[in-house]
């Protein structure tokens, strides 16, 4: 198989998106603000992120309210979580010279 760099997840590969994919994966659960503070992204760019990764299917976004007083509560989902963990693998085996799909 050699050196498989092609299978690696697009939408995973975004440094912001991964971030709040490892962010979620130790917390499983957070809020926007939490995110912005962890992440220390721009309101914009990171609502940007959330979509993509919420149209992969890799966390659930609930909210609450309406305007400047809504409330975002971002999930990570069993798809999400087992994405992150085969995304790491796959890139662990890179490292290793095994390169395989995992």
């Amino acid at each position: 198989m050699g050196f498989n760099y092609k299978s690696i997840d697009e939408v995973l590969t975004g440094r912001l998106r991964l971030a709040v994919m490892a962010f979620l994966m130790a917390a499983e659960r957070s809020n926007f603000s939490e995110l912005l503070k962890a992440t220390d992204a721009s309101k914009g760019n990171l609502g940007a992120q959330i979509r993509i990764l919420e149209g992969a299917g890799y966390i659930a976004v609930s909210r609450t309210g309406i305007g400047r007083h809504s409330h975002m509560v971002v999930e990570i989902s069993p798809i999400g979580s087992k994405a992150f963990q085969a995304h790491i693998a796959h890139l662990q085996s890179l490292i290793k010279g095994t390169g395989n799909d995992t």
